[in-house]
């Protein structure tokens, strides 16, 4: 199921629809602006030039932590130079 934006996705969601099945796709322009966050930036960059895991021509890794004990929701963004 292709999904464009935040209502529809919240809309499967709600409905049981799992995310193995759904093609999350949208504009990530907003994402490549000089104000947004630096994360942001880099992957706005990826994705506009389809770069692939071991393939990055940057010097960038982005990573992903997620946190647990107390706040079982909450994620942190990182990143770092190679």
């Amino acid at each position: 199921m292709r999904v464009t934006n935040v209502v529809e996705f919240r809309k499967m969601v709600a409905e049981g629809g799992a995310l193995n099945t759904m093609e999350l796709v949208g504009d990530t322009a907003i994402l490549a602006t000089a104000d947004a966050h630096p994360v942001l930036q880099v992957l706005a960059q990826c994705q506009l030039e389809g770069s692939k895991p071991k393939q990055r021509k940057d010097q960038f890794k982005v990573a992903l932590a997620i946190n647990g004990g107390g706040c079982m929701g909450a994620w942190q963004p990182a990143w770092r130079r190679r």
